[in-house]
Parts: C-alpha cells; sequence; structure tokens
C-alpha cells in the first residue's frame, strides 16, 4: 500500500513538471519583437503561414505619407521581406496570396489594422481578431482605401472566423 502511494505521488509529481515545463516553452514566443521593433526587418512578423503581421516603418518607407497599403506592401516585396498577390475586383484589390499561401476556392484574406483614426477604414464595431495579445479590427475598405500611417500594423488573417 505504501509503495502504491509512494508510485503514484512520484508519478503525480512528474506530471506536474513536465506540465510546467511544457506551459513555459509554450508562452516564450521567440518570435515576437518587442513594442515598436521589426521583427524580420522592415516591420514584418509571420509566426504562422496564416497569420503575417506588418508594421509601416517609416525608416523602409520614408515617402509614405498620402500612401495607400499596396504601396507599402510592394517597398516590402522588392525587398524581398514579404509577398503577395492580387486581382483587381469591383471594390479594388482583393488578396489571393500572401507569402505563397494562395486563397482558393472559398478561401480568402482578411487584412485587419490597430489603426482606429479614421471610423471608415475600420473602427470598434469592425470584426475583431486577436494577436499576440493586441486586438486588430477589420478593414471596412480594400487595401487599395487603407491608408498608411507610421508605426501602425497592418495583420493578414487566412479565412478569419466570421461571426456566424
Amino acid at each position: 500500500m505504501k509503495i502504491t502511494k509512494r508510485v503514484l505521488l512520484t508519478v503525480f509529481v512528474l506530471m506536474l513538471v513536465i506540465a510546467s515545463v511544457m506551459g513555459a516553452v509554450a508562452c516564450t514566443n521567440k518570435n515576437t519583437p518587442s513594442e515598436g521593433e521589426p521583427a524580420l526587418g522592415g516591420g514584418t512578423q509571420q509566426e504562422s503561414a496564416t497569420e503575417v503581421l506588418i508594421t509601416l516603418d517609416a525608416t523602409v518607407m520614408p515617402d509614405y505619407e498620402g500612401k495607400f497599403l499596396p504601396a507599402y506592401m510592394d517597398v516590402l516585396k522588392e525587398k524581398g521581406l514579404f509577398t503577395y498577390e492580387a486581382s483587381e475586383s469591383q471594390y479594388g484589390l482583393y488578396i489571393t496570396s500572401v507569402n505563397g499561401k494562395a486563397a482558393e476556392g472559398m478561401d480568402w484574406w482578411g487584412v485587419f489594422t490597430d489603426d482606429l483614426t479614421d471610423e471608415s477604414v475600420a473602427n470598434e464595431a469592425s470584426l475583431t481578431y486577436e494577436y499576440n495579445g493586441k486586438t486588430y479590427y477589420m478593414t471596412n475598405v480594400g487595401i487599395s482605401s487603407v491608408p498608411l500611417r507610421e508605426g501602425k500594423r497592418y495583420l493578414f488573417v487566412f479565412n478569419p472566423p466570421m461571426p456566424y
């Protein structure tokens, strides 16, 4: 009886230690940049094939004022930091691929931002998406109408969950 209790207690303690180590490893995110610091250069961060974050970095595109999101995407593409494909639609550019991940059939890429400066572009009533502990808001317009603002972030999400 004493041996069984001792074995059970040892197994329980071992499981607790393993769970603690796994939890600590899972919570450590080596790819997350410090606030305001680009992760992969040019303000791009990709932790999975389905989520890509870009932050407007004025050192990469000093003449960003008055321009829109595709202009910055093109600069990142030229520097080899970000790739995308898009096609024209009645609403402007429609993203068909980001960093090699193509949207086919019913798949699609949603664009979210932390920029709530212009309510017609994104606002608190927009669909939200949580990424690295921060809330992003789906853009209400096509990417061709999303203005660039220094330090603002643009999150591309493959097949974001929709509220049905």
